[in-house]
């Protein structure tokens, strides 16, 4: 593999055999930066649309094994295309790569990721790709990538340089002092204090980070908390009602928690970026990092910028109204299973935004990072 993971371009051609309700078929790869290839098979359930993923390198014969898992399931009837889910793979050598991908056809797909230290990825898969196709396919997928507007415009890293702390929000995600946030809350902080509720802040130290999708996982010793229960995006669509919990700008708003409330817009973010939805409930610095919460009371994205007003007037000659971005739930969840940590099972019994505040705020952190 090199000295880390680089680019890697899959080409996963689906001369496949088939077997009851799997289909397995074999993986072909290559590292960009070191012309490292690799070979293996891909088993993959015709009913849930996961899979189990086994590579090996053929000059270093490190072996690489993971999972494929379906955040969101387009019935096959309407199609193959827009499928879509996420992958998690560990390797002999430490390496962790994450990674989403949607289907272009039955046949076809592609998708993006990326390691733990943030060398990105980019593959391809498909019936009949040759490896020389796919490395040209993935380097167009991640120039694509480079293109995206980079979020968020809010920066606590130039805060903290300025003020000497910024803030921000977490939230848990298991009942042993794991919460998760945005990493630009983070990023760069050589200290970082937790307080919920009324209690004494406590140290927290970064257990694993998803720079490329801005999530950060913290553990904090001494911090009790119920996990929330986090669903894929899947369960929520345009339209779908939705608030947040958070701290936003503590020294003027005080740090009483706040709730605010809205509804998703779009099932992307800026420019079409299918890592985020829009959303309009209102959004300030110290906000990101928040849970985005359905009436269920379950979490569906991870907040994380509002659409620079100054920015906008420039390009655009106007202002924009309310237009807020959230990190979708599938990434966290992606990150969860790459730390090998459990997640909280789902209970859709609250039916109204009181209720599931009642039930959420003591699971909702002030994030202080020096």
């Amino acid at each position: 593999m090199g000295a880390y993971l680089g680019r890697v371009v899959l080409a996963l051609p689906l001369a496949a055999s088939l077997a009851g309700c799997t289909l397995t078929y074999p993986a072909v790869g290559a590292f960009e930066d070191y012309h490292e290839s690799f070979v293996g098979t891909v088993r993959t359930s015709l009913l849930t649309g996961g899979g189990i993923l086994t590579l090996r390198t053929e000059s270093r014969s490190i072996n690489c094994t993971g999972i494929a898992q379906p955040p969101s399931i387009i019935p096959l009837s309407l199609g193959c295309a827009g499928q879509a889910g996420f992958a998690s793979l560990t390797c002999d050598d430490g390496r962790r790569l994450t990674a989403q991908w949607v289907a272009d056809s039955c046949t076809r797909g592609h998708g993006t990721g990326q390691d733990q230290n943030g060398a990105m990825a980019s593959f391809v898969f498909g019936a009949n790709l040759n490896q020389e196709e796919a490395l040209r396919i993935a380097r167009a997928s991640l120039r694509e990538r480079d293109a995206k507007p980079e979020l968020p415009v809010y920066a606590p890293r130039d805060v903290r340089a300025k003020t000497g702390y910024a803030t921000g929000t977490a939230f848990a995600v298991t009942d042993d002092g794991v919460f998760a946030t945005n990493y630009h809350v983070v990023d760069g902080a050589k200290e970082v204090m937790l307080f919920v509720g009324n209690s004494p802040g406590a140290l927290a130290q970064i257990l694993i980070s998803d720079e490329h999708n801005d999530i950060t996982l913290l553990r904090a010793s001494g911090i009790k908390a119920h996990p929330l229960g986090i669903a894929p995006i899947s369960i929520a669509e345009k339209g779908t009602e939705v608030m947040h919990l958070g701290y936003p700008l503590v020294q003027l708003q005080g740090q009483e928690q706040k709730a605010s409330f809205g509804r998703i817009n779009a099932m992307s973010g800026a420019e079409g970026d299918v890592r985020f939805f829009q959303l309009d409930a209102p959004v300030q610095p110290g906000n990101s990092g928040g849970p985005v919460l359905t009436k269920e009371g379950l979490v569906v994205g991870v907040v994380t910028a509002t659409l620079s007003q100054l920015g906008t007037l420039r390009a655009a000659g106007v202002l924009p109204q309310n237009v807020n971005y959230a990190v979708k739930s599938d990434y966290l969840l992606a990150l969860m299973s790459s730390a090998k940590l459990p997640v909280a099972r789902m209970r859709a019994q609250r039916a109204d935004f009181p209720a599931v505040i009642r039930g959420a705020e003591a699971s909702v952190a002030l994030v202080v990072a020096k």
